[in-house]
């Protein structure tokens, strides 16, 4: 199985593809966490959306994100752990690679659409 990897705080990260079934699954909370704050995003106000986003899931929905889309990540070839996790920042990095590299396919229609509709309103004005 090839891995992609990137080198996020000088660590070597390896993410796996998430599977069918799960991929769906988490498809559809990312959604539902994201959408909310999908303007945010799109206009790079990244610290408000971050905070819309995450302040939608409990913190038990948010663990069990973290650890889906960590499940088959390595850092510097060792499987992700509760010490990767404590570096938070570090955390966000991740799972925003891996949220890119499982379902980048799925979410840059839509963000390009979003962008191409702010920049037809802002030709309108």
């Amino acid at each position: 199985m090839s891995l992609h990897q990137k080198t996020i705080e000088g660590r070597l990260v390896s993410f796996g593809k998430i599977g069918a079934i799960d991929g769906w699954r988490l498809l559809h909370q990312l959604t539902k966490s994201l959408s909310p704050a999908l303007d945010g995003f799109m206009t790079k106000d990244i610290g408000a959306a971050l905070h819309k986003s995450l302040s939608t899931l409990s913190s038990d929905e948010l663990l069990n994100l973290i650890h889906a889309l960590t499940a088959d990540v390595l850092v510097n070839g060792k499987k992700f752990s509760n010490e990767d996790m404590a570096d938070y920042g570090f955390t966000l990095l991740v799972v925003v690679e891996a949220v890119k590299y499982n379902f980048g396919g799925f979410f840059s229609p839509l963000t390009e659409g979003l962008l191409d509709s702010k920049s037809e309103e802002a030709a309108k004005a």
